[in-house]
């Protein structure tokens, strides 16, 4: 399977190996924004979300290049050499995916607002520095989604079946595969969408998704 060439699992780790020219996330670094991809997919489950998830489940831990979530309950150890965005630049990297999604659609615009409640960037990795002048820059962003109020989403098939009409709607010029069941990550088994963006480079994405009770954790 194309994902075990690019990681490994030791330890109860999930260890990154190497991304393939049409890998995970290859991403120039000029294209960062789309990062905010995974934010359509939250968007189009009306409701809201009283506790904070931030309280609820919190962002998780990051000891050196390996960070770690209890409530998802696995680890991952990222290259030594990798760059790690602090929490204001996790923030800046969403609210530009957010822009590039919207592109002036105000209803998209507020849609994406209000998932802010439900949804947390936890981490976000690159193998250069953002804006690091480079062919391609290969990303993992990890981020959960609280889905309490959505019942009918009882998988990350579920979950990434949204996403897919998100992004449909979404300004994002993209090409979508169909939806890879039961994948494995490491010690996750999780849902794949494959995505393409099309632009004048071609980024190459695969989104993860699983449920764990009221959270999907997003890859």
């Amino acid at each position: 399977m194309e994902f075990q060439r690019r990681c490994g699992y030791k330890n109860g780790t999930v260890v990154w190996v190497q991304v393939s020219e049409t890998g995970a996330c290859r991403m120039n670094s000029t294209l960062t924004r789309w990062a905010g991809l995974i934010l359509p997919a939250a968007v189009l489950v009306a409701g809201c979300s009283k506790p904070k998830p931030a309280e609820e489940i919190g962002l998780g831990s990051l000891a050196g290049k390996t960070y770690s979530h209890e409530y998802f309950n696995f680890r991952l150890a990222f290259p030594d050499d990798w760059y790690i965005m602090s929490e204001a630049e996790q923030k800046e990297l969403m609210e530009a995916g957010k822009r590039a999604a919207s592109s002036g659609n105000t209803g998209m615009e507020a849609a994406l607002k209000a998932a802010e409640t439900r949804t947390l960037s936890l981490v976000s990795a690159f193998e250069h520095p953002p804006g690091t002048p480079v062919p391609s820059n290969p990303t993992i962003i990890i981020m959960a989604d609280r889905v309490a109020h959505a019942p009918g989403i009882k998988s990350g098939a579920d979950y990434l079946t949204h996403m897919q009409t998100g992004l449909r709607q979404s300004a994002i010029p993209v090409q979508l595969q169909p939806i890879e069941r039961n994948q494995q990550l490491g010690s996750l088994t999780m849902d794949a969408l494959p995505v393409e963006i099309r632009g004048l480079q071609t980024v190459h994405q695969r989104h993860y998704a699983m449920r764990v009770n009221d959270y999907v954790l997003l890859i």
